[in-house]
């Protein structure tokens, strides 16, 4: 990854575009040369991301 790669946001297609973005340094946090584990967690309007076991989101979105 270079430091411009965009991971680990709640974007939104043809919506509202990024809902929540990650925090910074993910991309550093992460293995360049192997694969991520990608969670996503969603139970009434609350919304959890993880990669790695890492949190990258955590929002209450009522939309």
């Amino acid at each position: 990854f270079d430091s411009d790669w965009i991971t680990g946001h709640l974007y939104e297609q043809d919506g509202r575009g990024s809902v929540a973005k990650a925090p910074e340094g993910l991309v550093e946090m992460l293995p360049t040369e192997e694969w991520i584990d990608y969670e996503i967690v969603a139970a009434g309007d609350r919304i959890q991301l993880f990669m790695n076991g890492i949190q990258t989101v955590d929002i209450e979105d009522p939309e």
